[in-house]
């Protein structure tokens, strides 16, 4: 059996579930290729590097690019499957968790600004 006719096999067996949403109904196929084998699941490292190729790790300073930031330099704390948890102004800052997808240039993105 052909990668294409695994692929469509599976997309068969779950399509006939109709009762999850388009999202869900996507991310239980691509849980049942790498269930079956036919594709590999991202490492965990994979998950935490940015459209840039940066590795994003603890102890990382990022400027956030949105301009109505009013604290705009923001600390990675910690990173764990393709999520950033990072502090907002400092010690004792807000933190909070974005995801690594985010972690670019653009208008709503954020950019290194010193690595560890």
């Amino acid at each position: 059996m052909t990668i294409a006719d695994q692929i469509a096999e599976i997309i068969r067996r779950v399509d006939g579930s109709r009762t999850m949403g388009a999202g869900k109904l996507g991310e239980h196929i691509a849980q049942e290729l790498v269930a079956s084998g036919v594709v590999q699941a991202p490492s965990e490292e994979d998950l935490n590097v940015t459209k840039a190729g940066i590795l994003v790790k603890p102890g990382q300073i990022w400027q956030d690019c949105d301009k109505r930031a009013v604290i705009s330099s923001v600390k990675v704390l910690e990173v764990n499957a393709g999520k950033a948890r990072i502090e907002r102004g400092g010690a004792g800052g807000r933190q909070t968790t974005i995801s690594v997808k985010r972690m670019h240039s653009s208008s709503t993105g954020f950019v290194l600004v010193r690595d560890v």
